[in-house]
């Protein structure tokens, strides 16, 4: 074989895994992640908490393309209908969304886009009741700051099987208005011990849980206030396994 033909077929080869990896690259899954506050702002949460959806996202298996919506306002028809999954991060207060915009977003997690939310997404929407109870609760108030003893209730799940029986982590802890019910299809996997800030000696409080809403998958959690969270080690195997549960269903 001629030198020359010899260098066509190479830079034909080489063209070939270009365009192939060019066009995986195109396909990577879009992760939908709100950051609208219309009420307190955790700002430096909701850039490590970014920082963090990226990085998981850059990976080269299960990886996604995280792309950022800084009002609800932008979750048009065509952007959900190309997501494979939305993120609610730190949202707060009650963000302009008008009557049809509130009902393509539950239509869109009723007909199975997952939804993650995260810590401030339960004081988002205060008076919407089907919000509320598609996340699982409503956030109340947070008496407790500091470190507290978390209880790993399920350790069956992706979100919670890497984290022990039990940790500490210092946090801002929410109590909420409504809470997950488990008559209601909530399944807990994380829950506040309030002995260690001086409650009730058997008393706990729900902090991370999944549920469905119709064919949607829904993941929930409490945590992540502080921007030093979403560094944990413990709280990156949270989100990756959420992540990897809520991504997992099909579509």
């Amino acid at each position: 074989m001629s030198r020359p033909l010899i260098g066509l077929l190479v830079a034909c080869a080489l063209a070939a895994g270009l365009r192939s990896a060019t066009g995986a690259a195109a396909e990577r899954p879009v992760l939908l992640v709100v950051t609208e506050t219309a009420g307190f702002r955790h700002a430096a949460a909701i850039t490590a908490g970014l920082a963090e959806l990226r990085r998981l996202g850059a990976r080269d298996r299960g990886g996604f393309e995280v792309r950022e919506l800084t009002r609800f306002a932008q979750l048009t028809p065509e952007e959900l209908s190309g997501a494979r999954g939305l993120v609610l991060l730190q949202t707060s207060g009650t963000p302009e969304l008008d009557a049809a915009g509130r009902a393509r977003l539950l239509a869109a997690v009723r007909d199975g886009l997952p939804l993650l939310a995260f810590h401030a997404a339960s004081d988002t929407f205060h008076g919407w009741t089907a919000f509320h109870r598609m996340l699982g609760a409503e956030f109340r108030d947070h008496p407790n700051a500091g470190v507290g003893r978390l209880r790993v209730e399920d350790r069956g799940h992706p979100a919670s099987r890497r984290l022990g029986r039990s940790f500490r982590l210092r946090e801002e802890y929410y109590r909420f208005r409504r809470t997950p019910d488990p008559r209601k299809g909530a399944h807990v996997l994380v829950s506040l011990d309030v002995a260690s800030f001086g409650g009730r000696p058997r008393g706990d409080r729900p902090l991370v849980w999944w549920r469905t809403e119709r064919r949607g998958r829904v993941f929930y959690s409490a945590l992540g206030h502080r921007p030093q969270t979403w560094r944990d080690p413990r709280h990156r195997r949270l989100v990756a396994g959420a992540l990897e549960w809520a991504l997992a269903g099909e579509r």
